[in-house]
């Protein structure tokens, strides 16, 4: 019997519009009026996960940034696993030889050397790679982007050395250019104490190796009283991994990559025909 439903965000639980719908939010709803415990486990912050749920009208507990912290429905932070200072230093040195766009997640939001730079660098690409210009996002998206994040904006990254008490959780870093993203991931595996993973085609991200969403999520329903056993997972990406082999239910959405697929016990519909609540409602027979 499912006692516990951990759901990823972007390409599961919420669709295009990047909020969820109403059939996913009543999907949720009956979910715990039978008694089964919902978690979002999202790449995200805080600031970023609570922004869809908040339009939806839900309180879920929060396993954030791929599981570097966890919080309660109350926002009660249970975990919390930043990087070590010398491995953030490490990163964006390798980052910026690489001359690659990224944002980090820190104790101060989450952070990036402006809209203009993430612009600079979609326009590179477009220049670089003109098979890829529909791909795009316009502007338009990308401030939509920062403000429903809530993305702070620094001068340099050489200006953290302000910020004395700094715990930096994960960098997002982006490129349309695989084989860049390619040569970057080979160097920061190097690193100690840290895991690349992916939450689409064009970004890599970079943790903790302990901050994963399989170790928060163990974490989390041990804490509850559940088992692994009764847990059903669901996702999209490789950032979700972690979790899916870990449940004792893994659905994986039709958006999903194939390698991601492999790992399912079954695969629902697509993230915009509201595969999230099809497969709860397969599971818990509603």
């Amino acid at each position: 019997m499912i006692k516990c439903i951990a759901t990823d965000m972007d390409g599961t639980l919420l669709g295009k519009d990047h909020l969820i719908s109403e059939e996913n939010i009543r999907a949720i709803k009956l979910a715990k009026e039978k008694g089964v415990d919902v978690i979002v486990a999202t790449g995200r912050s805080l600031d970023g996960a609570k922004y869809p749920l908040e339009k939806a009208g839900l309180k879920l507990p929060l396993l954030v940034m791929n599981g570097a912290q966890l919080y309660d429905e109350e926002e009660n932070l249970h975990l919390s696993i930043p990087l070590p200072k010398e491995t953030v230093q490490k990163v964006i040195d390798i980052l910026q030889d690489f001359d690659l766009y990224f944002e980090f997640y820190s104790n101060i939001g989450q952070i990036s050397i402006g809209f203009e730079k993430a612009k600079h660098m979609y326009k590179k690409h477009a220049g670089k790679l003109s098979d890829i210009n529909n791909l795009l996002p316009d502007e338009e998206s990308m401030l939509e982007r920062f403000k429903t994040l809530k993305i702070k904006e620094i001068g340099s990254f050489s200006d953290l050395s302000q910020y004395e008490n700094l715990e930096v959780y994960k960098f997002i870093i982006f490129s349309m250019d695989k084989q860049e993203l390619d040569s970057a991931i080979i160097k920061l595996q190097a690193l100690p104490e840290v895991v690349v993973s992916s939450s689409g085609f064009s970004n890599i991200e970079v943790n903790h190796c302990q901050a994963q969403k399989g170790i928060a999520l163990e974490h989390y329903v041990k804490q509850k009283g559940f088992t692994l056993e009764e847990t059903m997972a669901i996702g999209d990406s490789y950032n979700d991994l972690s979790m899916l082999k870990k449940a004792g239910v893994a659905v994986v959405m039709d958006n999903a990559h194939e390698d991601v697929k492999k790992v399912a016990t079954f695969v629902t519909s697509s993230h915009d025909q509201d595969g999230f609540a099809k497969a709860v409602y397969k599971v818990l027979n509603m």
